[in-house]
């Protein structure tokens, strides 16, 4: 189906480079916000506990995603986002029935401190899917993603990173049926755009 302006949900990407007052003075009008939870296997981001925890009181629909790094394996990675994500999934959960997507999305973030190692990022996906039972969505640029080779990855929805007007973004996403996400902007924040329907949006689960 061809996406359309009035598909889009428009929000922001957030970590600890943003100020509380920042964050606050844009997460009221977001239709979404998505977190930075981890980097590597050591780093937490400690913003967002705080910031996770008033989304989810809101009723927000967010996400969480862990920066890949080049420190070490994708299955150590995959460990350290899993075990700070997980508080939020037993919470959710909680409330939601077996099979009703709890609302809260999870992201692997690989940019160049991973370039080409496309086997830990397929170690990374395939250790938290199966601690946590959700498949993440994969953030990369978009010339990565139109010039490396995804064929191991036909199964993974895409968050795509790439600045440019508006009605380019369409032409790019009405080629690519496995792109959900498109980050538009990097100024003054990472602003970014749900690109299927609402519908889909509501229902996203990730497997």
């Amino acid at each position: 189906m061809k996406v359309k302006n009035s598909d889009l949900i428009y929000g922001y990407d957030i970590s600890h480079w943003q100020t509380e007052k920042e964050y606050q003075g844009i997460v009221e009008s977001a239709g979404f916000v998505i977190y930075k939870a981890t980097q590597g296997a050591k780093m937490i981001d400690t913003t967002t506990p705080k910031r996770i925890n008033e989304a989810i009181r809101r009723g927000k629909r967010t996400g969480v995603y862990h920066f890949l790094d080049g420190t070490t394996s994708g299955e150590l990675q995959a460990e350290h986002f899993y075990l700070n994500v997980r508080p939020w999934i037993n919470k959710l959960e909680k409330f939601y029935p077996d099979g009703e997507p709890i609302p809260l999305l999870f992201f692997a973030d690989f940019e160049k401190l991973f370039t080409n190692n496309f086997y830990e990022l397929k170690k990374f996906l395939e250790k938290f899917e199966s601690l946590s039972g959700y498949r993440p969505i994969i953030y990369t640029s978009y010339s990565w993603f139109c010039n490396f080779d995804w064929s191991n990855f036909k199964n993974y929805k895409f968050w795509i990173a790439g600045y440019t007007k508006l009605d380019k973004v369409l032409e790019r996403i009405n080629k690519h049926s496995n792109i959900v996400l498109y980050q538009y902007s990097d100024a003054p924040f990472d602003s970014d755009m749900w690109v299927k329907t609402r519908m889909d949006w509501e229902s996203e689960k990730h497997v």
